[in-house]
């Protein structure tokens, strides 16, 4: 909501006020943003809308990083970039994504497979532990209402 409130800001101020140094932080907050709620089509939408000198930003560029993993299944590279946040605002952003590939793994996993075994789906879903892993599945069964 606030990001639609400073929109205006960086869009139509230009020159009239002097920069903010937190604009680019912001729109890439934004992205990850879509990202964490799995709005993968939105996103490239949203990247048409930036110059060339913002998509070269630090804070767009470890977005655009994001996605581009995130479409491939590259999970691992997802979950490993919150070592290399741009920004600290950014790792708030990043455990809610790691939820989300959690997510997407165990959505694709239940297609994907007949069966898991434990060690299997531990791995498979991030789980440094059998209680860990027995604690995501009971969350995720109350979530859908099962």
């Amino acid at each position: 909501m606030i990001f639609f409130q400073l929109k205006p800001y960086y869009t139509n101020a230009g020159g009239r006020i002097p920069p903010s140094p937190q604009e680019y932080p912001i729109l890439g907050l934004n992205l990850l943003r879509l990202l964490v709620q799995n709005g993968i089509a939105e996103f490239p939408t949203k990247l048409e809308l930036l110059s060339c000198a913002t998509l070269q930003n630090p804070c767009i560029e470890h977005a655009v990083e994001l996605e581009q993993s995130f479409l491939e299944g590259a999970y691992n590279r997802v979950l490993s970039a919150r070592q290399t946040v741009p920004h600290e605002t950014y790792v708030y952003f990043m455990d809610l994504l790691a939820k989300t590939v959690r997510d997407e793994i165990a959505r694709c996993s239940k297609k994907a497979y007949d069966y898991l075994s434990i060690s299997d789906a531990r791995q498979m879903l991030l789980c440094f532990s059998d209680q860990e892993l027995a604690e995501y599945v009971k969350e995720v069964k109350l979530m859908r209402g099962l």
